[in-house]
């Protein structure tokens, strides 16, 4: 899965009336916190509001790179009752993120479960990883499948040129090996999970037998 920030569907005028529509209705509610309003934009009657979620979203990191805030800090000093000097911020630079799942996208998306047994994370100017696997742990069927998300920021005004961002930005390739991430998200990411492996075929809960890539 990827998602960027800013959206390429969304021009300025857009993007202020998205800012003024969620201001709007945190307002009317009386909401104080951190919290993503989602909306869809079509081609020609949008933009539509789907829903507000009170908290900070997966995706949160493309936002805090191109607006250069601390999100998380920000939704503490809100609990603590400090005051936030925050205006719309406009967006810097352009953020792309590469969720990394551990699901077989060629068998239904089943659960991909097994011991990573190799793991290098990339490195690199306006590279971040936020993960919550390291080397050895056994990957199971019971939680969700999201095992880490690599985030690549430039300091250009447009969409990084596919699919040559990950080549270039996530050097060297790591991750714990997914079949999600080689054939759902495409070449562009493709090779960025080649340097992780997962454990020798293991039998999952139903019974049926998956065979790792090495």
């Amino acid at each position: 899965m990827l998602e960027e920030a800013p959206s390429p569907a969304v021009d300025v005028a857009l993007r202020d009336r998205l800012g003024t529509a969620a201001l709007t209705l945190a307002d009317a509610v009386g909401y104080v916190g951190a919290g993503t309003c989602e909306f869809i934009v079509d081609e020609r009657d949008g933009p539509f509001f789907l829903e507000m979620n009170t908290r900070l979203q997966v995706e949160h990191p493309v936002t805090e790179l191109v607006t250069g805030r601390d999100l998380v800090a920000d939704q503490l000093a809100i609990a603590e009752g400090r005051p936030l000097t925050l205006d719309v911020a406009a967006p810097g630079g352009h953020a792309v993120e590469v969720r990394l799942y551990a699901e077989d996208a060629e068998d239904g998306f089943l659960p991909a479960t097994g011991t990573i047994e190799a793991l290098r994370w990339p490195v690199g100017d306006g590279i971040r990883v936020d993960a919550g696997i390291a080397l050895g742990d056994v990957i199971g069927g019971r939680f969700d499948p999201m095992l880490a998300k690599i985030i690549a920021w430039g300091a250009g005004t447009g969409r990084p040129p596919w699919p040559g961002w990950p080549r270039r930005s996530t050097r060297p390739w790591s991750s714990a090996w997914s079949r999600t991430c080689g054939s759902c998200a495409g070449s562009c990411v493709r090779e960025s999970c080649a340097m992780g492996r997962l454990g020798p075929t293991r039998s999952t809960g139903s019974g049926r037998r998956m065979t790792w890539p090495r």
